[in-house]
């Protein structure tokens, strides 16, 4: 299982606020962070930051646990053409 997702569930339990996808990766950091310090007796105030739950990722959260998300690929020639479709920005 993804670090990622068993720090936003570790998270979860223990703060009572479901953290939307994007910063599980900084709260697994800063969960890998404290561990380290526990091993090593270091003290250190280790700071993170939370922008957004994940109320409306629910069953984003739910099919990642059943095994049910599909990660989804694309040819580098269908990624060209949606690429083409952006317009360009000039200043």
């Amino acid at each position: 299982m993804c670090i990622s997702i068993i720090g936003a569930i570790q998270f979860a339990r223990s703060e009572g606020l479901i953290p939307a996808p994007e910063p599980t990766h900084a709260i697994a950091a800063t969960i890998r962070e404290a561990l380290h310090c526990r091993e090593t007796g270091e003290a250190k105030v280790i700071l993170t930051a939370m922008c957004g739950h994940g109320h409306f990722d629910l069953p984003a959260y739910e099919k990642y646990l059943q095994g049910n998300m599909v990660d989804l690929s694309f040819s580098e020639d269908k990624l060209k053409a949606s690429l083409a479709n952006i317009s360009q920005v000039t200043s």
